[in-house]
């Protein structure tokens, strides 16, 4: 009889066992799912380029999102359907028929709670950690049923084609809008700076701005006539700081190239009454209509960093360097010769006027503002974009602490100068103005 119990304990023992090992088997397939579709694929790629044949193997499955899916469906049906069966076969035979019920309760909650809910929540939670270590068993899995995922792939895109739709031959690309909600988000949580958000939006509009919106107007065109002598040139630039010189002839609309200074400059110092028009260099013609963007590839392809705008009639409208076009994303980038404005001024014992990226140093040294202990920025214009959880406009604002600020100058979404005035009775209340 001892005997009897043994062999039927070690029976269920046994069939228990295997029940619970089919029911982890559905698990590992619903974690597969939430774990592939939730990684980082650049950390992943990273760890392939370094040899790792997990990352690598990752990496595959990644890029063939439909033969993945598939496959995790298969091994997560076929664990599921193998655990009801045998949780059924194990009720009747230990406990009987009327128990069958209970028995398929029981299935429902261990397979949801440790075959579904649990296994998704470690694979989204540490979704590289998973993938890596379940890559190798899950290929091996993914190589032993391809017929069978073939097999489901051409009728499920038979069926699809009868209810007219497509099958997508490639995941989802993120677009440019994704991307700027991945920034705006990584910004309101401190992973990017406000000048590193602004340099970023700023690259997105390369290929929304016309040049004509950047480049010197004609009417600021400094150019030089065909046929003057290089004595005679050397005398226009006595109070002038130009190294590149278009040069026209009769007038500003028949540009015939350009003068680089440094081509002449040996003829300078030596006094020659030599022309310029043996050191003409050819000179870029972009239509009004070009695009920073495309401005910029065409200064790379070309090697050439000026450019005459033009309209549809060949009418000089304005002039463009490469300079120009990257101020576009970086803001004013000072030559070597342009005196430095101070980025702090004061206009009298009350007023200050102040560059935006001016270290918020001064606003706590200075004039004593208390920042909150939890601040994560570095400028006034950090400060203020804080404060205001939003650009401000042109000449708005606002009371901080006793504190006037008014935006004087704003360039796109960068606040270049502030004015701040002390105010004679303090403000507590911190309310915005105007």
């Amino acid at each position: 009889m001892g005997e009897r119990y043994i062999v039927i304990l070690s029976d269920l023992t046994l069939e228990a066992l295997i029940i619970f090992l089919v029911i982890l088997t559905a698990g590992f397939f619903a974690a597969i799912e939430s774990s592939f579709f939730s990684l980082d694929r650049i950390k992943i790629k990273k760890l392939a380029n370094t040899g790792s044949k997990s990352a690598k193997l990752v990496e595959f499955l990644r890029n063939h999102p439909k033969e993945l899916v598939i496959t995790f469906l298969i091994g997560n049906e076929l664990a599921n359907i193998t655990a009801t069966s045998l949780i059924a076969s194990f009720t009747i035979n230990h406990f009987g028929k009327e128990y069958l019920a209970a028995g398929a309760l029981v299935s429902a909650l261990l397979l949801l709670s440790l075959g579904d809910i649990t296994p998704k929540l470690i694979g989204t939670n540490y979704p590289e950690k998973y993938a890596l270590i379940a890559a190798r068993p899950f290929y091996l899995f993914y190589i032993l049923i391809t017929p069978f995922r073939i097999v489901f792939l051409k009728f499920t895109t038979f069926i699809l084609n009868k209810l007219g739709l497509e099958l997508a031959t490639h995941e989802h690309k993120i677009t440019e809008e994704d991307l700027k909600f991945i920034i705006h988000q990584s910004a309101e949580l401190k992973i990017l700076s406000e000048e590193e958000t602004e340099l970023i939006f700023n690259t997105f509009e390369l290929s929304e701005i016309s040049i004509t919106e950047v480049m010197v107007p004609r009417r600021d065109i400094f150019a030089v006539e065909k046929g003057i002598s290089v004595k005679e040139l050397a005398k226009i630039l006595e109070d002038k700081d130009y190294s590149k010189i278009p040069v026209y002839e009769d007038n500003l609309d028949n540009v015939v190239g350009v003068i680089y200074l440094k081509d002449i400059l040996f003829l300078i110092y030596e006094g020659k009454e030599e022309k310029i028009d043996n050191f003409i260099r050819p000179i870029l013609f972009l239509p009004e209509f070009t695009t920073v963007l495309d401005a910029m590839k065409k200064f790379n392809e070309t090697k050439q960093n000026i450019a005459i705008v033009v309209d549809e009639h060949g009418t000089t409208v304005g002039l463009i360097t490469y300079k120009d076009l990257i101020e576009t994303i970086v803001g004013d980038i000072p030559e070597e010769y342009e005196p430095q404005e101070p980025t702090i001024k004061q206009i009298s014992d009350n007023v200050w006027i102040v560059s935006g990226k001016e270290d918020v140093a001064f606003l706590t040294d200075e004039l004593g503002i208390v920042l909150p202990e939890d601040y994560d920025y570095d400028t006034i214009a950090g400060f203020i974009l804080d404060y205001l959880k939003r650009f401000p406009e042109e000449n708005e604002e606002f009371i901080i602490q006793n504190y006037k600020f008014k935006v004087i100058e704003m360039n796109s979404n960068r606040i270049e100068k502030v004015m701040i005035e002390r105010l004679e009775t303090p403000n507590s209340n911190g309310e915005e103005n105007g």
